[in-house]
């Protein structure tokens, strides 16, 4: 059976309430089989699995199949894309580079959890704590949906995303209590020193991932 790979590239603009929202992340129909509509839902917030709000189209989405039925609801947004055939499929959503303006703390506050420390020190380092930080940022989301009892590599390849995360080996063959291995590339590269974060099923009470690493220098 030959792997199928659907890539579903949807750009997006962020609302103004998403501004803060650290975490973007897709929410699929896992349970999707051969000939079925599934649907893709696309979060941004703090509190996985429950978005905060929803994300604006810039416009059409684009891909290997037709994507239809794109809402903005309230707190989210959707699409939805016919699989016809069983198999592997990827699913990759990006939002577009957005400049964002912050006060000096709220942008420490902003920085922190994602492990940017070296941002916070630098600007220590040039006296500009105390001023509004600036970025322009952009977000990749994917997911991974197995169709069927297909086994192949997809699940292990780059799809070329500027920001990409990469398992090692296919999810769907790791068991519980098992480790996942990922890749991290920056436009192609290993990316290292970078702090990959995890979560299963929500967050705690404290509002933290449940688990937390930093890459080594080559990316793996």
């Amino acid at each position: 059976m030959m792997p199928r790979k659907l890539l579903v590239v949807l750009a997006l603009i962020v609302t103004a309430a998403a501004l803060h929202a650290h975490e973007f992340w897709l929410m699929p129909d896992f349970a999707v089989r051969p000939g079925q509509l599934m649907k893709i839902v696309a979060h941004t917030g703090d509190r996985f699995p429950v978005g905060d709000s929803a994300l604006e189209l810039d416009h059409s989405a684009r891909g290997k199949v037709d994507v239809t039925g794109i809402r903005v609801l309230e707190k989210s947004t959707e699409a939805e894309v016919v699989v016809k055939e069983a198999g592997n499929y990827v699913i990759a959503v990006e939002i577009k580079p957005r400049p964002i303006e912050l006060a000096a703390g709220e942008f420490d506050d902003y920085l922190a959890p994602a492990g940017l420390i070296s941002i916070i020190e630098m600007r220590a380092n040039a006296k500009q704590e105390n001023e509004p930080g600036k970025e322009l940022y952009a977000k990749y989301a994917k997911s991974l949906v197995a169709v069927g009892s297909a086994k192949d590599d997809m699940a292990t390849r780059a799809l070329g995303l500027k920001l990409e995360i990469i398992p090692v080996k296919d999810p769907a063959q790791i068991r519980p209590g098992e480790k996942l291995p990922v890749r991290v590339l920056f436009d192609g590269r290993p990316l290292g020193n970078a702090q990959v974060s995890a979560v299963a099923g929500a967050f705690s009470q404290e509002g933290s991932p449940t688990y937390r690493s930093r890459h080594r220098a080559t990316g793996w």
